[in-house]
């Protein structure tokens, strides 16, 4: 039931030249944010809590105003799935606090490719050295292999999929790539994968 609805006073000027507006609608209690695009299209859609800030589902509209991405927020942070809906290929991912874990892509509803995040659970400089804990929070049964580009890593694994990494001569450390191998288990559920990870220290990473 929509108990309340706030909208932009309408516009005399032709639907296709209309500016982007945002409005605020009430939902049985929760407000209901639409951003409006071009020629009166939805462009983005979300819930906000108690606090104002963005929970529960959030969905993206293309600019001809099919269903571009549907995703879950929970006190202002993706958690939990979200999918990415081009044309041709597909993408899920899934978030732990705002926090990337998982991305996997499809296509024609086929699991063509995934990639595992890490999240860093600390870092720091000493003499020359860095170093850093990171740990895959998604559960992986087979065998992650990792190396820093153009830099001497040692890795030491961990339990929990928690490994501490030191890079050797990092005076002059401000980011790094980590590349990652995955080697499935067998009847594993994930693929085997190869792909980088740009980390920033003391930053966030993508």
């Amino acid at each position: 039931m929509i108990a309340g609805c706030y909208r932009p006073v309408p516009s005399p000027i032709p639907v296709n030249e209309i500016v982007p507006s945002i409005d605020t609608l009430v939902l049985s209690g929760q407000k209901v944010i639409v951003h409006q695009g071009e020629k009166g299209l939805p462009k983005t859609v979300y819930l906000l809590d108690e606090k104002g800030l963005q929970a529960g589902y959030a969905v993206q509209y293309g600019p001809k105003g099919g269903l571009s991405s549907i995703s879950h927020w929970k006190k202002g942070l993706k958690e939990g799935d979200s999918f990415v809906l081009e044309e041709e290929q597909k993408i899920h991912q899934l978030f732990e606090q705002g926090k990337l874990v998982y991305e996997a892509d499809y296509h024609e509803q086929l699991k063509i490719g995934n990639r595992l995040y890490p999240s860093t659970i600390e870092e720091f400089f000493f003499e020359d050295k860095y170093y850093t804990k990171i740990k895959f929070p998604l559960h992986y049964a087979g065998h992650m292999r990792i190396t820093v580009q153009d830099y001497q890593l040692v890795v030491t694994p961990l339990p929990e999929q928690t490994f501490q990494l030191v890079i050797n001569d990092a005076l002059d450390l401000t980011e790094y790539h980590l590349e990652l191998t995955y080697q499935p288990a067998a009847q594993d559920t994930l693929l085997a994968a190869k792909y980088r990870y740009k980390h920033v220290v003391y930053g966030d990473s993508n």
